[in-house]
């Protein structure tokens, strides 16, 4: 992940930022990545894709790659787009099987519950306040896509219930209540946006990154060259809709209700807010170095949120590490390890030069 200046102040507002988004759809190159990226630069939050699969049932265009092998060229696509546009990047076991007739159809070829089940770990473990559907439940539509919204309205409840898979809990996953569900309404249907859409406009510049978020989800998407998915960049007004499916309704913002920073532990989160906020202020472009002191704050702040590290929540647990990687980048840390030996063998001692 860059670490200039740029990037590191917007690595270090993402850590005052506790509120947590996450994005569903079904394979790569769904994803909406104006909207990634706005919500992860423009507000700084925590946002995560999940795709349903790695996508190995689509076409090829830069090689003989297909199946399990075009799998990991699409998900190293996928892993690239999000080391721009500052989001994460979830899947689950489910297997891109090529076009899909109807949901029923996937969800069988699937398994039903096993697909349901990697969905709720996915929210279990990353714990969004806002879960956001690419497609809606109507068909025609790719099997795959109809499947992956109705996943994702399942698992909005289901993760919040301890007698569905139980199994979950016992390995470390806390059950969870995500604040509302909402679709993410799209552009390309020939038809008049629902009545009572929440509209946001995701096409600002960023004044840091030099881009518009139009030209950001250009560069991002760009990377899906296995299936020829570049785009040109585009500034201006860029219009996103959303409609509420479960949970309060959004009525002026995705973020309704949802606690956005360190106040939401309390008076424990209170010291973690307070070092960010310095950090912040002593941020500047060209002495990095004067937030270190103010980010070792934060650090030690965390871990005494973090407890014994057993039961600690994972933006605890995320922050900690953000927060590690940005002290590094302000400080300028750089550590390089060479051998004079080119070559070696399992368990061959070597002396290195750090």
């Amino acid at each position: 992940v860059p670490m200039d200046a740029a990037h590191l102040a917007h690595a270090v507002d993402r850590i005052g930022v506790t509120a947590r988004v996450l994005y569903v759809a079904a394979h790569p190159d769904d994803e909406n990545t104006r909207l990634l990226g706005y919500l992860a630069n423009a507000r700084h939050l925590t946002v995560a894709y999940l795709a349903m699969t790695r996508g190995g049932g689509g076409q090829n265009l830069i090689g003989r790659e297909q199946a399990e092998l075009l799998d990991v060229i699409r998900t190293e696509e996928l892993l690239a787009a999000r080391r721009l546009d500052g989001a994460q990047q979830r899947f689950t076991r489910m297997r891109d099987f090529g076009y899909s007739k109807s949901a029923s159809e996937t969800l069988e070829t699937w398994g039903h519950d096993e697909a349901l089940a990697d969905v709720v770990w996915v929210v279990r473990t990353f714990q969004p306040d806002v879960i956001i559907t690419r497609f809606d439940e109507k068909p025609p539509n790719h099997g795959h896509h109809t499947a992956s919204a109705i996943l994702a309205r399942e698992a909005f409840s289901a993760a919040a219930d301890p007698l569905r898979f139980p199994g979950q809990l016992a390995l470390g996953a806390k059950t969870w209540q995500a604040t509302r569900l909402v679709y993410n309404v799209p552009n390309w249907r020939d038809e008049p946006p629902p009545e009572g859409a929440l509209k946001l406009d995701v096409g600002a510049y960023d004044t840091r990154l030099g881009l518009s978020y139009g030209e950001l989800a250009a560069l991002s998407r760009s990377n899906h060259q296995s299936q020829g998915f570049g785009v040109p960049g585009e500034r201006g007004s860029v219009i996103e809709r959303f409609m509420t499916l479960a949970g309060p309704p959004a009525k002026t913002d995705l973020l309704e209700g949802v606690p956005l920073g360190w106040d939401r532990f309390g008076k424990a989160g209170a010291p973690v807010g307070r070092a960010i906020d310095e950090a912040r202020s002593l941020l500047t472009r060209d002495e990095p170095e004067l937030a270190v002191p103010a980010l070792l704050s934060a650090l030690t702040a965390l871990d005494q949120l973090a407890g014994d590290g057993r039961d600690a929540d994972p933006r605890v647990v995320d922050a900690r590490v953000a927060v590690q990687r940005a002290i590094a980048g302000s400080s300028g840390l750089f550590v390089r390890a060479t051998s004079a030996q080119p070559f070696l063998v399992p368990g061959q001692t070597v002396e290195l030069s750090v």
